[in-house]
């Protein structure tokens, strides 16, 4: 069914179509329909239902009181021809003949008037139910079938920028958790046999239970398969991390033929070149900790830190001199307030650190 935004609706745009709008309500909806072509799609379809039915015009309803009125006049003008035809010395089965004559037409006027009236509620319920798919969104069966099956072929996508996070419900239920710099790719509504989604970048799901319907995440060459569980899914360049919080996983590689079924705790990592590592247990405290607006870091490359730190606060990260790029750090840190995270890796590292705008800067003490 069409969802139309809560500043327009039905009952507005058929009056733009049948030209009863002011310039400014008219200059509103070329407005709205330059915002996006979902707009345009909503405003095809409307016009094209109001083109099909909203100009046709219904046959004159039968008034079944006018169509007696003929019957019985048709029946004087007969009973008139008949006496004048018939001689009087007859007179009796004259009589018998107007009472067969009035039987015969009182049965056929109340048929007709029957059948009017039929016609009548017949006209009045095709009018209502016309009215309603004009102004409701109400479709046949079989076009909703049809809508239904293009809808299952459409995909979105819910991207994260820089310094953003999203939560998303899909269609099933199940939630995603997508972090910063981050984006996946969905159907509105899921296959009858199968749910399948598309992750590049970080994001965190709790998936509905169905034993009958298992749930895919495809993140680079690596496939994640659960029907009700919680995991994190990490794709970035350097290669993709699955983290299982609850429930059972089952992560494979179509390339490289592997499959491991991973427990609370346990962790997978895939890359082109090394394939898919066996499952190790991690503390799950630190790789979910972007969940609880943290940063952790476990004797991580400086280079690595800086591409998070763009990622959280949206900001560019330049190095003075590639050797710092290489120094590590461990730790975990809020992410409420990024001169306090620079604050502390500077002491740390003993480094120098400028921050501007949107510019950061990091060179050696000297």
């Amino acid at each position: 069914m069409l969802k139309l935004p809560k500043n327009i609706d039905y009952h507005f745009l058929i009056r733009f179509l049948k030209d009863e709008v002011s310039q400014e309500e008219r200059e509103f909806v070329e407005s709205w329909l330059s915002e996006s072509e979902k707009n345009r799609e909503i405003f095809s379809e409307i016009a094209l239902l109001w083109d099909k039915i909203g100009h046709q015009q219904l046959p004159p309803t039968p008034d079944p009181y006018l169509q007696w009125e003929k019957i019985s006049k048709r029946f004087h003008s007969l009973e008139n021809a008949a006496e004048e035809v018939i001689p009087t010395s007859t007179v009796n089965n004259l009589t018998q003949l107007k009472i067969f004559r009035l039987e015969k037409y009182y049965s056929i006027a109340r048929k007709r008037a029957l059948a009017s009236t039929i016609v009548r509620f017949a006209a009045m319920f095709l009018f209502a139910v016309m009215s309603w798919v004009l102004l409701y969104g109400i479709k046949p069966y079989t076009e909703e079938l049809m809508t239904e099956n293009v809808e299952q072929n459409k995909m979105y996508e819910a991207v994260a920028r820089k310094g953003e996070k999203i939560t998303l419900t899909l269609g099933d239920g199940s939630k995603v958790y997508i972090n910063s710099d981050s984006k996946l790719v969905y159907p509105n509504i899921f296959k009858p046999d199968s749910r399948e989604v598309e992750l590049a970048g970080e994001a965190y799901f709790s998936v509905t239970h169905n034993p009958d319907k298992p749930f895919k995440v495809r993140s680079g060459n690596t496939v994640t398969v659960v029907r009700g569980t919680e995991f994190n899914i990490r794709n970035r360049e350097n290669g993709v991390s699955v983290v299982v919080a609850k429930g059972l996983v089952d992560t494979y590689s179509p390339l490289k033929n592997k499959k491991y079924s991973l427990r609370r705790g346990d962790m997978v990592k895939y890359n082109d070149v090394t394939g898919l590592s066996k499952p190790q247990k991690v503390d799950l405290s630190k790789y979910l900790a972007w969940r609880e607006d943290k940063l952790a870091f476990d004797h991580t490359a400086l280079t690595e830190v800086s591409d998070e730190i763009e990622r959280c606060f949206n900001v560019d990260v330049e190095f003075g001199d590639e050797s710092l790029k290489t120094k590590t750090i461990t730790g975990i840190f809020q992410s409420d307030s990024l001169d306090r995270m620079l604050s502390i890796i500077s002491l740390t590292l003993d480094v120098k650190i400028y921050h501007s705008g949107k510019k950061v800067k990091i060179t050696k003490n000297k």
